[in-house]
């Protein structure tokens, strides 16, 4: 899994947010989430809800669910 480096990136899924896997490099978390808040605004907008995610070296796989 290769994780997003642009919110660009992060928001290109478009199939359901039961598929959705968003790898993100904890180098575009930032420390105050601004990347992150942009990401869930834009996956907001289309329906999908966070439902947790794991932590890896290096990177967070977030998961979704339908909204």
């Amino acid at each position: 899994m290769t994780p997003a480096t642009t919110v660009e990136q992060a928001l290109e899924h478009e199939g359901p947010a039961s598929e959705l896997r968003l790898a993100i490099a904890d180098a575009r978390l930032g420390a105050v989430g601004v990347n992150m808040a942009i990401v869930t605004d834009g996956l907001l907008t289309k329906g999908f809800m966070p439902d947790g995610f794991e932590e890896h070296d290096g990177f967070r796989v977030y998961k979704y669910t339908e909204l």
